[in-house]
Protein backbone atom coordinates (compact mmCIF):
# COMPACT_ATOMS: atom_id res chain seq x y z
CA UNK A 1 0.00 0.00 0.00
CA UNK A 2 1.76 3.43 -0.99
CA UNK A 3 1.29 6.32 2.39
CA UNK A 4 -1.03 8.57 1.93
CA UNK A 5 1.78 11.48 1.65
CA UNK A 6 3.54 9.53 -1.83
CA UNK A 7 0.28 8.97 -3.70
CA UNK A 8 -0.64 11.04 -6.63
CA UNK A 9 -3.24 13.82 -5.56
CA UNK A 10 -6.81 14.30 -7.39
CA UNK A 11 -6.35 17.78 -7.59
CA UNK A 12 -5.87 19.89 -10.94
CA UNK A 13 -2.79 20.67 -10.00
CA UNK A 14 0.43 20.42 -12.22
CA UNK A 15 1.81 17.13 -13.17
CA UNK A 16 5.69 16.80 -11.73
CA UNK A 17 7.69 14.17 -11.32
CA UNK A 18 8.26 12.87 -7.41
CA UNK A 19 11.76 12.24 -6.79
CA UNK A 20 11.72 9.82 -4.13
CA UNK A 21 14.72 8.59 -2.02
CA UNK A 22 14.78 4.76 -0.31
CA UNK A 23 16.04 5.06 3.43
CA UNK A 24 18.20 2.16 4.52
CA UNK A 25 18.56 1.25 7.72
CA UNK A 26 22.46 1.37 7.73
CA UNK A 27 21.93 5.07 7.19
CA UNK A 28 19.32 5.75 10.11
CA UNK A 29 21.36 7.04 13.08
CA UNK A 30 17.95 7.26 15.15
CA UNK A 31 15.07 5.83 15.69
CA UNK A 32 13.83 2.56 17.53
CA UNK A 33 14.76 -0.86 16.54
CA UNK A 34 12.40 -3.34 16.14
CA UNK A 35 11.12 -6.81 14.21
CA UNK A 36 8.79 -7.25 11.70
CA UNK A 37 7.88 -10.51 10.16
CA UNK A 38 11.31 -11.92 10.22
CA UNK A 39 13.34 -8.71 9.50
CA UNK A 40 15.04 -6.13 11.83
CA UNK A 41 14.11 -2.56 10.88
CA UNK A 42 14.33 1.00 12.59
CA UNK A 43 11.89 3.39 12.46
CA UNK A 44 11.53 7.23 13.21
CA UNK A 45 9.20 9.70 13.31
CA UNK A 46 9.23 13.04 11.53
CA UNK A 47 6.85 16.12 11.35
CA UNK A 48 6.71 17.67 7.82
CA UNK A 49 4.42 20.27 7.05
CA UNK A 50 2.54 19.97 10.21
CA UNK A 51 2.22 15.81 9.49
CA UNK A 52 4.11 13.32 11.90
CA UNK A 53 5.21 10.74 9.21
CA UNK A 54 6.80 7.50 10.75
CA UNK A 55 9.87 6.38 8.55
CA UNK A 56 10.94 3.03 8.87
CA UNK A 57 13.94 1.48 6.98
CA UNK A 58 12.92 0.04 3.61
CA UNK A 59 10.79 2.85 2.57
CA UNK A 60 10.97 5.21 -0.20
CA UNK A 61 10.17 8.87 0.97
CA UNK A 62 9.58 12.63 -0.76
CA UNK A 63 12.37 15.31 -0.80
CA UNK A 64 10.72 16.81 2.15
CA UNK A 65 10.70 13.71 4.26
CA UNK A 66 14.13 13.34 3.50
CA UNK A 67 15.02 17.27 4.22
CA UNK A 68 13.20 16.60 7.14
CA UNK A 69 15.47 13.45 8.48
CA UNK A 70 18.61 15.23 7.67
CA UNK A 71 17.52 18.50 9.46
CA UNK A 72 16.89 16.13 12.73
CA UNK A 73 20.10 14.30 11.71
CA UNK A 74 18.29 11.25 11.82
CA UNK A 75 20.11 9.82 8.72
CA UNK A 76 23.33 10.06 6.69
CA UNK A 77 23.32 11.89 3.87
CA UNK A 78 22.62 10.02 0.79
CA UNK A 79 25.47 10.17 -2.40
CA UNK A 80 24.21 12.40 -4.54
CA UNK A 81 25.52 14.33 -7.71
CA UNK A 82 24.93 17.84 -6.69
CA UNK A 83 25.18 17.63 -2.60
CA UNK A 84 24.43 21.13 -1.99
CA UNK A 85 21.01 20.41 -3.15
CA UNK A 86 20.46 17.84 -0.39
CA UNK A 87 21.94 19.06 2.50
CA UNK A 88 20.79 20.36 5.67
CA UNK A 89 21.12 23.76 6.82
CA UNK A 90 23.87 24.44 8.49
CA UNK A 91 22.18 25.41 11.86
CA UNK A 92 20.81 21.92 12.14
CA UNK A 93 23.96 20.05 11.33
CA UNK A 94 25.64 18.32 14.81
CA UNK A 95 28.77 19.00 15.31
CA UNK A 96 29.39 16.51 17.98
CA UNK A 97 30.77 13.67 15.94
CA UNK A 98 33.45 15.69 13.77
CA UNK A 99 36.89 15.02 14.87
CA UNK A 100 39.64 17.64 14.71
CA UNK A 101 42.78 16.58 13.33
CA UNK A 102 45.36 17.88 15.57
CA UNK A 103 48.82 16.18 14.83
Amino acid sequence: MTPFHLRPSDGAGPDRQQELFRIDFDMMLKGSICKRRREVVRQFGVTVNGSTRLVTSGDMVDLDTYKALLAAAAIRPASSKDPDALSAKSSFVDHTAIESSED
